[in-house]
């Protein structure tokens, strides 16, 4: 029986093949946002996501077992809208000498679209079965354009700073975010004069996407128990693209005694035209990092 193979599986979609082609080339990173089956994406090595050179970490469930792996893109045929990746590392060495997925984006000749993928392979002994993955591929790249236009994206990243600290920040400390992180280019009171009021409306200006971008909040509500707070954003730039909008934070207290903080992003799109906001995940993600910082800062300077 021959190590090596081939198998694939094709599937009709109903956004384009260019519009696929596009997010597997250029917004792969944003996946693990979309899919709560994929738990961890990040740069191994290299700083640019597209790049051929570059390898990338997975930390992902299939068949109902955490499994992780390194990834990199072997080549790119534009004209043909088909990537191949490269897995190998960890768990796909102890069965694979060879293991290739290849992506393609197909434009049929009535206009409709479909996406194949397909595993190339060589087994280190003949009895694994390289078919688990074809489904499960396909399950999670056809939730990135499901038709709905509202859903949920969330990151999550553990701090120095403890949830308490974090916490107490964000419920009493609000208008000093503004001075603690570049990507927030000013904030003031519009309605109210107790920026942590729930009746009380902010005024903030911000970089999302590498563009700046205005917006009205207020506090939809505070959790005390849990260490969350629902912010809604409405108004000027936000309204041209989302019906809804809601940043939702928490402070989570680890049960080692680390803490890690969470943001989630609820949203409603104005039309399938839209992209989810994953550019506030971003966001989100430098905020963390530079309060936290300014956090552990404070508490050192405490101390002296």
């Amino acid at each position: 029986m021959s190590l090596s193979g081939k198998i694939s599986t094709e599937l009709p979609v109903q956004a384009t093949a260019e519009k696929w082609f596009h997010t597997v080339r250029n917004q792969l990173h944003h996946i693990q946002h979309v899919s709560g089956d994929v738990h961890g994406a990040g740069l191994d090595q290299g700083d640019d996501w597209r790049a051929n050179d570059s390898v990338k970490h997975w930390t992902y469930t299939v068949d109902g077992r955490v499994e992780t792996c390194h990834e990199r893109i072997e080549s790119v045929d534009e004209q043909k809208k088909r990537i191949a990746f490269k897995i190998f590392g960890e768990a796909i060495d102890a069965k694979y000498k060879v293991y290739k997925l290849i992506f393609e984006a197909i434009e049929k000749d009535d206009g409709s679209g479909a996406i194949k993928w397909s595993v190339e392979y060589e087994k280190v002994i003949s009895h694994p079965s390289p078919h688990y993955l074809i489904p499960y591929l396909s399950y999670l790249f056809l939730q990135i354009f499901t038709m709905s236009l509202a859903g949920k994206l969330s990151t999550e990243l553990p701090v120095h700073a403890t949830a308490e600290k974090w916490f107490h920040t964000y419920t009493n400390q609000l208008h000093h975010i503004q001075h603690v992180t570049h990507k927030i280019h000013g904030a003031k009171l519009h309605q109210g004069d107790d920026w942590h009021a729930n009746d009380s409306v902010k005024h903030w200006t911000y970089i999302v996407d590498g563009k700046t971008v205005t917006c009205h909040e207020a506090i939809e509500s505070v959790d005390e128990q849990k260490k969350r707070i629902v912010f809604k954003l409405y108004g000027e730039d936000v309204d041209n693209k989302y019906k809804v909008l809601k940043l939702i934070f928490e402070a989570i207290e680890k049960g080692d005694g680390s803490a890690a903080i969470k943001w989630s992003v609820e949203y409603e799109k104005v039309s399938e035209d839209v992209h989810p906001p994953y550019g506030y995940l971003e966001f989100c993600d430098h905020c963390i990092k530079d309060v936290d910082a300014y956090l552990i800062k404070a508490e050192e300077n405490a101390n002296k």
